[in-house]
């Protein structure tokens, strides 16, 4: 991670070659085919439980590369945090849907690898932040209200 502090007001947050890493070492043969516009589609929090489970090999990758990902996106890269939120739900059991959702998200950043954050300050002194958050959500990403 490369901090760049050369603008004054503002701080460049680089992490490109992270991310290059995590697409090089990712199986090619997976890379190919349409361009993605964006990490994730419409179905990103859809759980098809009948979907196969994955191989041996291809769940420890999937293990692997949802924790590359959740470092890299509360660092530099945001964008991914949706794909990366619904990911680390499923890693303990991932099947071939959520492989699919893996894909998209690597394609997507091979795209993209040379994006940056920037962050900049304002006049404004008045600081603002915007909160999300869920609790207790089920693996089937409804909430435990829902359930009982």
């Amino acid at each position: 991670m490369k901090l760049d502090y050369s603008q004054a007001g503002s701080i460049k947050i680089d992490m490109v070659d992270y991310v290059k890493t995590m697409v090089e070492s990712f199986p090619s043969k997976y890379l190919g085919g349409a361009k993605v516009s964006t990490p994730f589609n419409e179905k990103l929090f859809t759980v098809n439980i009948k979907s196969p489970k994955l191989s041996k090999e291809n769940k420890e990758l999937f293990h692997t590369v949802t924790a590359q990902g959740l470092f890299a996106c509360k660092r530099a890269r945001p964008d991914i945090s949706p794909v990366i939120a619904h990911l680390t739900t499923r890693v303990r059991e991932p099947n071939e849907d959520d492989w699919k959702i893996l894909v998209r998200m690597i394609k997507y950043l091979d795209q993209t690898k040379q994006d940056c954050l920037t962050l900049q300050a304002t006049k404004d002194t008045v600081a603002r932040w915007f909160v999300d958050a869920a609790f207790a959500v089920h693996p089937d990403q409804k909430f435990i209200q829902d359930i009982i």
